[in-house]
């Protein structure tokens, strides 16, 4: 089943904690982290689907793009960048227990990652191979 369009925050099936555009900064390059749930804007995420099975993912706080590292491993941003820039397009795969993955379309088989499943404030949001784990699955609340 597609997710629907909409606002929601994404929780980590693991750690538990929302992914957070750091600081609510709308710099190009600002890293997306692990952090508490605050309900600020900056961990409020815009889901529109922009084609078939892939969507777009704009910070609420900010309008910058959830966006993919350019060589498809490592810290994931937010950015101003072209929609039709690959690395801010997603798929987005429900998973039998309700959570979601979130999958690069740049990198596919590359998916969203809270590095090591740490529930610390500020640990990175990355992009990694997917494995299954619950530091790759998320809540859309």
């Amino acid at each position: 089943m597609a997710v629907q369009p909409g606002v929601y925050m994404f929780a980590s099936a693991g750690a538990g904690a929302v992914i957070d555009l750091r600081a609510g900064s709308s710099a190009d390059g600002t890293d997306l982290i692990n952090y508490r749930n605050h309900g600020g804007k900056n961990q409020h995420w815009q889901v529109a689907q922009v084609g078939y099975f892939e969507y777009l993912i704009l910070n609420d706080a900010t309008g910058t793009y959830f966006t993919a590292p350019p060589y498809g491993r490592g810290q994931l941003t937010g950015n101003l960048i072209s929609p039709t820039d690959r690395r801010v397009r997603w798929r987005i795969h429900r998973n039998r227990n309700g959570t979601y993955e979130i999958e690069s379309v740049a990198f596919p088989g590359r998916v969203v990652d809270n590095a090591g499943d740490r529930a610390a404030n500020g640990n990175p949001i990355i992009l990694w191979e997917r494995n299954g784990g619950l530091n790759q699955q998320w809540w859309f609340r």
